[in-house]
């Protein structure tokens, strides 16, 4: 009788330690995904089990129970994010579970040079295919609001390249264009010459901006500056 129950133990411990490598070696085996990889959009309120099962129906996740039960297993599965991401080519079921639970999506960037107007930076947001576009213009009441203090928006926004994930707004990036703006303005007033003939940071970056206007090339911003200082 012990004889028989030590050998079922076996059986079981041996069933145990196949049936281990046979998930082990699905987990770790490489989704069927394209040379140039895949973007997966998550949108919120998708649930894990949603998106595995559509990777599964487009033939890139043979197992998705397996997944399922191990992020349910883990707790991973209620820390899935909503967003884009990129799928890529050498990528296993383990990993796939990883990034969607890290919200690494993918980041797009857009570019607002210097010297352009706020109407211009708009139409260049508005060219950019992920960004949703919710102002209506330069005069948009949120513009307005947003800088106040300082009159009319024209000019109130630093020029940079800025990242965004897909589904962002127009109106996120120029608040940070703002922010960006008023964070460099303050450092440079704190630095500033106590001779300096301004009253505020804002007159002097309206003089600033004549200047970059007015000038042809950089070694000339010195003696114009003179010029309107005097």
């Amino acid at each position: 009788m012990i004889r028989k129950a030590a050998l079922l133990l076996l059986v079981l411990a041996l069933a145990l330690v196949l049936v281990k490598g046979e998930i082990q070696s699905r987990w770790q085996q490489p989704l069927a995904l394209p040379d140039q990889g895949l973007h997966l959009e998550v949108l919120p309120g998708d649930s894990l089990r949603a998106v595995t099962d559509r990777l599964h129906r487009e033939g890139v996740l043979q197992h998705p129970q397996l997944l399922t039960l191990y992020a349910r297993w883990t707790g991973l599965d209620q820390q899935i994010k909503h967003g884009e991401y990129l799928l890529e080519p050498v990528m296993t079921a383990q990993r796939l579970l990883e990034l969607l639970a890290s919200g690494r999506v993918i980041q797009y960037q857009v570019t607002l040079p210097e010297g352009i107007t706020l109407a211009q930076a708009l139409a260049i947001l508005q060219q950019q295919a992920e960004l949703e576009a919710i102002l209506s213009g330069p005069d948009d009441a949120r513009l307005l609001e947003l800088t106040g203090a300082y009159g009319h928006p024209e000019g109130l926004f630093f020029p940079d390249t800025y990242l965004y994930a897909r589904g962002a707004t127009d109106w996120q990036i120029l608040q940070r264009a703002h922010t960006a703006l008023l964070d460099i303005l303050e450092a440079e007033w704190r630095d500033r010459d106590p001779e300096s003939p301004y009253a505020t940071p804002y007159e002097a970056l309206i003089m600033a901006s004549i200047i970059e206007r007015e000038t042809g090339v950089p070694e000339e911003r010195d003696q114009i500056a003179g010029v309107f200082v005097r």
